[in-house]
């Protein structure tokens, strides 16, 4: 019985050691290094570029509708007349208003 027990014992001590060096492999894959482009990365400029030129198209809009208010004039009317590029005079027209 004596053998079986140091056998078995020997044989928990060699699960635990490979349980624990398994531990920390794992440990090691999980620690993932941060990304960093390795060259141009054109893609982020043209995202940043889109998102920037959103804001900023969408603050300029907000300004001209808050100056509109304050003018009292439609606050839309910058709208149309940005329609008049493809639309021509008939942006002007009653039934476009």
């Amino acid at each position: 019985m004596s053998t079986n027990t140091n056998q078995i014992e020997e044989q928990l001590n060699d699960l635990r050691a490979k349980v624990t060096q398994l531990e920390v492999e794992l440990e090691r894959s999980r620690q993932v290094e941060p990304w960093q482009a390795r060259r141009f990365y054109t893609a982020y400029y043209v995202v940043t570029g889109f998102m920037l030129g959103m804001v900023a198209a969408l603050s300029s809009l907000m300004f001209n509708i808050v100056g509109s208010l304050l003018t009292n004039q439609h606050p839309l009317k910058l709208i149309q007349v940005y329609l008049t590029f493809p639309l021509g005079e008939k942006a002007f027209e009653p039934e476009m208003q």
